[in-house]
């Protein structure tokens, strides 16, 4: 019964991978709305009515395209830190690794973060880490327990309370400058999302800001 689970559950993720797959190449193509129930079903090789087995609605599928790109920040996670790092270096490690990500994605990481589809965004981020990151993915305790957030200023507040335990801050200023940090970050993603800024020069500035204000 155990192995008979198993195997459905496989399956229903290909299946969910074919779907997302297709939304996501439909995204980097031509766009958020060139997204709809039929150009991915027809991509994907499968009808709509199988399509919405797996997704409650469209935008559930959007959020889904978008979010498929954070599994390569994950990735990235693997060694960004050591054990030797204080916790002022881990914070700095963990948001250059998200921005650096974020810089080359930031029409996803936007509509992640920052857009409207967000309201829905602990359902589907839960489902996301659910069937995508699995059992097999390690990292440490406190990257762990920042990756079951689902709101920016949580998960970056889980890396600032290290901060402040260790008396780095008071903790009504570190949870100001954790603030001003998600707010200087939002700006740059911005600019790089309307062209302003490459993904490069965005990530030096970011760590410029990011340095000074630690």
């Amino acid at each position: 019964m155990e192995k008979s689970n198993k195997n459905r559950r496989v399956q229903r993720n290909r299946i969910y991978r074919y779907f997302i797959d297709a939304a996501v190449d439909i995204l980097n193509e031509d766009g958020l709305d060139a997204i709809t129930i039929r150009a991915v079903s027809e991509r994907a090789g499968y009808n709509s009515a199988t399509l919405y087995n797996y997704f409650t609605n469209l935008d559930h599928l959007k959020f889904f395209a978008a979010i498929s790109v954070l599994d390569k920040y994950v990735e990235k996670l693997n060694g960004v830190t050591n054990d030797d790092d204080s916790s002022r270096e881990k914070y700095i490690k963990i948001w250059m690794a998200f921005a650096e990500n974020s810089f080359e994605y930031p029409e996803h990481y936007y509509i992640i973060f920052f857009s409207e589809m967000k309201k829905d965004m602990d359902e589907y981020l839960n489902d996301y880490y659910d069937i995508f990151i699995g059992e097999d993915t390690k990292v440490e305790d406190t990257i762990q327990r920042m990756l079951k957030e689902t709101s920016l200023s949580n998960r970056s507040m889980v890396l600032m309370n290290e901060c402040i335990k260790d008396g780095l801050f008071s903790e009504e200023k570190g949870k100001i400058i954790d603030e001003i940090v998600i707010l200087v970050y939002q700006s740059i993603l911005i600019q790089v999302k309307t062209g302003v800024l490459d993904p490069e020069d965005a990530l030096n500035s970011f760590s410029k800001y990011l340095n000074n204000l630690l």
